[in-house]
């Protein structure tokens, strides 16, 4: 801390522009920061008092451009947007800083081709040696010719200071890295190497450590924090900062599960062949099965119904035949009996007619008959004339009555239509219409002529309106458009920084790759020729593979396979002299090689070679020893064969011959042994000739020179090595330790050549391995290759979102001139017409005009009324005329009827006077007769036609039985085909596919079979069945569409299905590999199963095998590590905000690791239990890596992505696997959630004082890892709205946990008692169009703000 001293002299070099002198000595500090040339600061530096800082000043002034170019930027070597704005929200990119863009808004020049600047930070601290310095520089540089900035990370570490050895400014020109001469300016090969400095020298940590606290700063830095701070983002934040797995393990990972793709490519392929046989089967084949089963059972069973039918025809045919003929027989008896009765009652009719008392009874019967009829005549008449007579009184009365109401009814309707007429002229004159010469017909028409004006006036004014909502939604779409094109050109602008940023990323790792080889390669050319996303380029490593890697392994590869080779070679002959050296030790005699032109059969165990049958005589020397065994062996008896044989097959046998003046034996003799003798006759055989003399014309000769002869062959021969090694003991005994020495000799060159050869190849190997490991260590520039798809799509949607966005608002401008329009039309109409433009008005007026209309409406229909009743009165007086002649008439009609019926019944009176009794009997009786005739002659007729009928129908029995009998041939033909037919499906085997049970499925009884067809109906039902052969074509159409489709689908996997017809049926074959292997549709769907589940075990093998080498790797020591540590930071953050609780209401905060599932909880704890390896922990954590594995994997190919690493990456991120939650405790009570609900119930200020605990802490808790490291937290405007006491609150927690505080702020935050001292720098922007920006400094100390006159830059 400063102390008033420090303070001082601080101050003092701060005036004077000399350097700030550091005040720890546990640890370094954060000393000043500055930039060089970068956006419009020319030369900016600001000083931290004691560690703290704000930067201040309004809007667009640059405070928060300086705070993000000296703070994420430099700590974490990284210039991707989100280091610059960390909401992502501005769209500005690194090179905007560097590089004028040429824009209104943007005042700087732009004219130079070429941009340079700097940014800097220089920590400190105290040592017993002296001060030491630390600073990290970044150099940027931008052509406006080149897509790319060239960056390089610096650090300058010594005695030499920024403007104090260092200047980064020569005469106000930017000195380039290769200019600066300071002691210890490093530039670093790379952005990682920095980083790797960085991390060692300021941390003594590593480059993850030093990400991990950035991407917690990242955080911090969050414009305008307070407003962010919610329950859930910290927790996601506080998620981030949990330590990240290295993505190299997962790549290796990645790798091996790739490996797999090959089996798992064959098992897909296998599972969807037996899908798509197993999807035909049961959606083609089985349905046309089904149907062609079910139409031909239903065949069948038509045809058994149609054989009862016919069956049953046939004897209702014939029992009504048998009834009809009893029945004819019946009737015709009964007839014959009428007929006689009916005879015998006409008879007696007939006598009784022609007598002479009946003769007379009827004419005066007859007389009295005519006269009743005349008299029930002029009845009738009389009552039709009375009913007349009182109809036409009733019709005159009412035509009087009709004919005085319609006299009133005529004189009301005349009065109500005066009435309408002033009620239409009124409306009329309401309406605004002229009525000075009244006239009602020429009004209504000029009523309506308005009216359809208003309705006209009504439609413009609905087509303005209507023609101003679709403007103003097009201009809202237009705005939306517009929207929409500028942040697509945002996300277009950021997609091609961040591939800018990672090709120079790609480059410099190229540089830091090829310099850790060992060995030169220029990688110019490959950083030249780096993807750009306008030129297609090969991937770099092949590239690198084929350029670099494939050209440095030939020739090591080439001495490797020759090494190899030789080696090989080698070894194998020291083995077989090996092999040799111990059979002769075995044998311990050479044997002569055997014959090569000819095979020579496996010698017996009884007999020897000649060779061992022979020892030579005391007297022979050396040289004739050695040259008699030379031209034996040469004349071919050396090695002959002596036995007891007769003859021999597959050798050569020594055969005495006749004894000779002088044999060999003077120099030879016989070795002991059982065959002496033979060797003996064998010696007295061979021609001895001494040296000089000449060899005999036959036999066989051997000379002591060498010379021999065997019959018509002879020659000269010498040993190989110069001595005998075969004739006699001593001889092999010599030739065997001669022959051991040279096979030992000859081994050991073998075995060192084997060695040299392995030495060869080891060095070859180890430098293939190192190439390879090169190799898999080689850049990949697959995220660059996706950063530019990225950028590309973003062009693309930008441009389109510009083109819709152009389109939109054409449209809004074509529809808003269209609306302009048609207003116009609207008020030229209106006023023309002297109508109204609101359409509550134009409403009015069609209302008044309605009334007026409704008024002539009433008037017309009172006019109407009005002739109605003149009509009705006219008509009415007619009547009432008629009426009263028609009365006239019917009275003189009716006293004329009266008149005739008096007469005609007082002459029926006396005709009834005049008849007798007799004359009724006689009568009576002969009518009785005269019916019993008629009634049985009626009967007899009766029964006639009774009998006809009988006899037709006996007739059409006899039809139908015959027409039965003919359709009893026709079914039972008809059935036979259908059985026949049936039985072709079931013998085919249909039946039994689809599992249908048969009673006695082998029967073709008839009996048997119409079962089987009953079984079928009953067994096989089908949706929607519409009983017609339609269904079986459908079927079959569906059949060959399906067989299409799967064919198509299996020969995208090497294999095929088609459909053949033979002897009317279908015959699928399915070809199951790609040799082509035909086989039927179940024997396939069998075949492709067992493919399956072979490949699927394999596959799972596989799985296991990668599983389980991935278990017993630097993996799971990794993930355990990540587990552990993060568990132990944990509760290192839950230690310091223990000791951290609020001042009011001592509220403490915890943060708890919480599982998400049980399944992950199982894994979790089998993984960082100490037991870890036993084989149930393993087998749980394997399944639950492939299911997530396998998870990542599918989504990537769904999605078409060809690099699956980072979902992988993310999936197996052990962070999410866990949940992680806030808790809250007060005072000594319990622990219990931090919810959102509850947060939201406390203040502002509180909300934001609680919440900012859990990331200064989890910031506190990384520092304590690093002790000797700076502390940073940067915060830019993170306390708007939070009153002074809480502000105040949160600046004494930063000095609690001793951190190096820079903030950002329109307003002064750090002049409080909690903090000691601190620098505020105000931001002063130049006055627009002018560019250039400053800094005014004030310092806090002591509870005093006192301004600071510093020198200019």
């Amino acid at each position: 801390m400063l102390d008033d001293a420090r303070l001082k002299a601080w101050r003092d070099a701060l005036v004077a522009g000399e350097l700030p002198s550091p005040a720890r000595a546990d640890r370094w500090q954060v000393l000043r920061a500055g930039v060089v040339n970068l956006w419009e600061f020319e030369v900016t530096e600001y000083w931290y008092a004691d560690g703290w800082v704000q930067l201040t000043g309004g809007n667009e002034t640059g405070k928060s451009s300086l705070m993000a170019l000296t703070t994420l930027i430099p700590w974490l070597a990284d210039v991707a947007s989100n280091n610059i704005d960390t909401l992502g929200r501005s769209g500005k990119t690194f090179r905007y800083y560097v590089e004028p863009t040429g824009r209104n808004a943007d005042r700087r020049e732009a004219t130079a081709s070429t941009h340079q600047g700097w940014l800097w930070v220089e920590y400190g601290r105290r040592a017993e040696s002296g001060d030491e310095f630390f600073t990290t520089l970044l150099f940027a540089e931008a052509r406006s010719a080149a897509a790319d900035m060239r960056l390089s990370w610096c650090t300058l570490a010594g005695r030499d200071r920024v403007r104090g050895g260092c200047d980064l400014l020569a005469s106000r020109r930017v000195v380039s890295p290769k200019e600066v001469s300071a002691e210890g300016f490093v530039r670093h090969p790379s952005a990682a190497a920095y980083r790797a400095e960085v991390a060692s020298r300021l941390l003594g940590s590593t480059a993850e450590k030093l990400e991990a606290v950035g991407k917690l700063l990242r955080v911090t830095r969050t414009p305008k924090l307070g407003e962010q701070l919610q329950v859930r983002f910290i927790s996601d934040r506080l998620h981030d900062a949990l330590p990240e797995l290295d993505r190299s393990e997962i790549n290796q990972l990645a790798d091996g599960w790739d490996q797999l793709d090959e089996i798992r490519a064959d098992l897909d392929r296998a599972v969807a062949a037996v899908e798509v046989v197993e999807r035909f089967t049961a959606r083609s084949w089985h349905p046309w099965v089904r149907a062609i089963l079910k139409r031909a059972a239903e065949r069948g069973q038509d045809a058994v119904s149609a054989f009862g039918d016919v069956t049953r025809r046939q004897e209702e045919a014939r029992q009504q035949l048998s009834d009809t003929d009893a029945h004819r027989a019946a009737v015709e008896e009964k007839r014959r009996s009428l007929e006689l009765t009916g005879e015998q009652a006409r008879g007696a009719a007939d006598e009784l007619q022609v007598s002479t008392r009946h003769q007379e009874a009827q004419g005066r019967l007859a007389r009295l008959s005519h006269a009743r009829a005349v008299a029930e005549m002029a009845a009738r008449e009389h009552t039709e004339a009375e009913r007349r007579a009182e109809t036409a009184g009733g019709i005159a009365r009412r035509g009087e009555e009709v004919c005085g109401d319609a006299g009133a009814r005529l004189e009301t309707r005349r009065r109500e239509t005066a009435g309408r007429v002033a009620d239409a002229r009124y409306a009329s004159r309401e309406a605004g219409l002229d009525i000075t010469d009244f006239d009602p017909l020429l009004t209504e028409q000029r009523v309506g002529d308005r009216n359809r004006d208003v309705r006209r006036a009504q439609q413009l004014l609905a087509e303005v309106t209507l023609a101003d909502q679709e403007a103003s939604r097009a201009e809202e779409v237009a705005a939306e458009a517009r929207q929409r094109a500028t942040e697509a050109g945002e996300r277009r602008e950021t997609a091609w920084a961040a591939a800018e940023q990672e090709r120079d990323s790609l480059a410099a790792r190229l540089d830091v790759w090829a310099d850790g080889l060992g060995r030169s390669v220029d990688v110019e050319p490959w950083q030249a020729s780096l993807p750009d996303g306008k030129t297609p380029r090969p991937p770099l490593r092949e590239r690198i593979r084929e350029e670099w890697f494939e050209a440095a392994c030939r020739p090591v590869q080439a001495r490797l396979q020759e090494a190899q080779t030789r080696g090989r070679a080698a070894r194998q002959q020291a083995n077989e002299l090996a092999g040799q050296i111990e059979e002769l030790e075995r044998n311990r005699a050479i044997e002569p090689q055997p014959p090569v032109l000819w095979a020579r059969r496996a010698r017996p165990g009884t007999g020897a070679p000649v060779w061992r049958l022979l020892n030579p005589r005391e007297g022979l020397s050396g040289s004739e020893l050695a040259a008699v065994e030379a031209a034996l062996a040469a004349s071919g008896l050396l090695d002959a064969w002596v036995s007891d044989e007769e003859s021999v097959v597959g050798d050569v046998q020594a055969v005495a011959g006749q004894p000779v003046a002088r044999g060999l034996g003077q120099v030879m003799e016989p070795a002991p042994g059982p065959w002496a003798d033979r060797i003996d006759a064998l010696l007295r055989g061979i021609h001895l000739v001494h040296a000089g003399e000449d060899l005999p014309e036959t036999g066989l000769a051997v000379a002591l020179d060498g010379r021999w002869r065997n019959g018509s062959v002879m020659g000269q021969a010498s040993c190989v090595c110069g001595n005998a090694e075969y004739l006699g003991h001593q001889a092999r005994e010599t030739g065997l330790a001669r022959r051991r020495s040279e096979l030992a000799s000859r081994r050991e060159a073998a075995v060192s050549e084997a060695t040299e050869a392995e030495a060869e190849g080891s060095w070859a190997a180890a430098e293939l391995s190192a190439l390879e490991r090169a190799m898999a260590s080689a850049p990949d520039d697959r995220e660059l290759f996706g950063l530019l798809r990225d950028a590309a799509t973003a062009e693309t949607l930008a441009a389109s979102a510009e083109e819709v966005a152009g389109q939109r608002e054409a449209r809004s401008h074509g529809l808003r001139a269209e609306a302009d329009s048609r207003r116009a039309a609207l008020l030229e109409f209106t006023t023309e017409r002297q109508l109204p433009v609101r359409a509550t008005e134009l409403v009015e007026v069609q209302e008044r005009l309605r009334r007026a209309e409704n008024a002539f409406g009433i008037l017309r229909h009172a006019r109407d009324r009005e002739a109605a009743a003149l009509s009705s009165w006219e008509a009415a007086v007619e009547a009432a005329a008629d009426g009263t002649r028609l009365r006239d008439e019917t009275a003189t009609g009716l006293q004329a009827a009266e008149e005739r019926l008096i007469a005609a019944r007082s002459r029926v009176q006396a005709l009834e006077t005049a008849i007798g009794a007799d004359d009724q009997e006689i009568i009576q009786e002969l009518e009785m007769l005269q019916e019993r005739a008629a009634d049985a002659t009626a009967q007899a007729h009766s029964m006639e036609r009774e009998l006809l009928e009988l006899a037709g129908r006996a007739g059409r029995a006899e039809e139908a039985l015959a027409a039965a009998e003919r359709d009893h041939e026709v079914v039972a033909a008809e059935r036979d085909r259908a059985f026949a037919w049936f039985r072709r499906l079931v013998d085919a085997g249909l039946a039994g596919e689809l599992g249908l049970e048969l009673p006695d499925p082998d029967s073709v009884a008839i009996t048997q079979v119409g079962a089987q067809v009953q079984a079928v109906n009953q067994q096989i039902k089908i949706r929607n069945w519409r009983h017609s052969d339609q269904e079986v074509q459908s079927a079959w159409r569906k059949l060959h569409t399906g067989a299409t489709e799967a064919r198509a689908d299996l020969e995208l996997g090497g294999r095929s299905l088609r459909v053949d017809e033979t002897d009317d049926l279908p015959e699928v074959t399915v070809a199951v590999d790609a040799h082509g292997t035909d086989l039927s549709l179940g024997e396939a769907l069998a075949h492709l199963q067992g493919v399956r589940e072979k490949l699927a075990s394999s596959y799972d093998q596989r799985v296991q095998d990668v599983l389980g080498q991935l278990l017993g790797s630097t993996f799971m020591d990794h993930l355990r590590d990540r587990i552990s540590a993060t568990q132990g930071l944990v509760e290192r953050i839950n230690r310091v905000l223990e000791s951290h609780a609020t001042r009011t209401d001592r509220t403490a905060l915890r943060i708890v690791l919480a599982p998400k599932d049980a399944a992950t909880r199982q894994v979790l704890e089998a993984v960082s239990a100490p037991t870890w390896g036993n084989p149930e922990a393993e087998s749980r954590v394997r399944e639950f890596l492939r299911t997530r594995i396998d998870e990542v994997k599918r989504e990537a190919q769904s999605s078409g992505l060809a690099d699956w690493r980072n979902g992988l990456a993310e999936r197996l991120d052990y962070r999410s696997w866990y949940d992680i939650h806030l808790e809250h405790r007060r005072g000594s009570g319990t622990w219990g959630p931090l919810t959102t609900r509850g947060y939201a119930e406390l203040s502002g200020g509180a909300r934001v004082v609680m919440l900012m605990m859990p990331l200064v802490a989890t910031l506190a808790a990384m520092y304590e890892e690093m002790p000797t490291g700076p502390r940073p937290l940067w915060l830019d405007e993170a306390f708007d709205g939070l009153d002074a006491a809480n502000r105040a609150t949160v600046m004494k927690l930063f000095r609690e946990f001793d951190l190096d505080v820079l903030l950002a702020g329109p307003g002064r935050l750090v002049n409080v008692a909690d903090v000691p001292v601190a620098a505020i720098y105000q931001v002063v922007r130049a006055p627009a169009p002018m560019p250039g920006a400053d800094l005014v400094m004030e310092l806090w100390a002591g509870g005093q703000l006192e301004a600071v006159e510093t020198p200019a830059s």
